[in-house]
């Protein structure tokens, strides 16, 4: 629902996908990772950006599936994307 309400509210396709992957990481690292890996404390950062180990491994994983996600056609079903993110994010 929420890659569809970005659409509706007029985000391009390439941004929905983004924003949407964000929401689907967000959600797998508070199923995966330990909960002291995503507190308040942890996630406030300094410039420059020094990511501990968690937050380099999300960091890289969005990256990661972002770039596959660029080779997905714009008129693709929610199904094909979450297929794409679901191949990267083991819960």
């Amino acid at each position: 629902m929420f890659y569809h309400a970005c659409r509706a509210g007029g985000c391009s396709a390439r941004k929905a996908k983004l924003l949407y992957l964000g929401v689907r990481i967000g959600v797998w690292s508070r199923e995966t990772l330990p909960e002291a890996a995503l507190s308040k404390e942890r996630l406030y950062v300094d410039i420059p950006i020094q990511a501990d180990s968690d937050a380099k491994k999300i960091q890289n994983m969005f990256l990661e599936i972002a770039d596959e996600l660029r080779t997905i056609d714009d008129e693709a079903t929610l199904e094909q994307l979450d297929k794409v993110i679901s191949k990267h994010l083991q819960f």
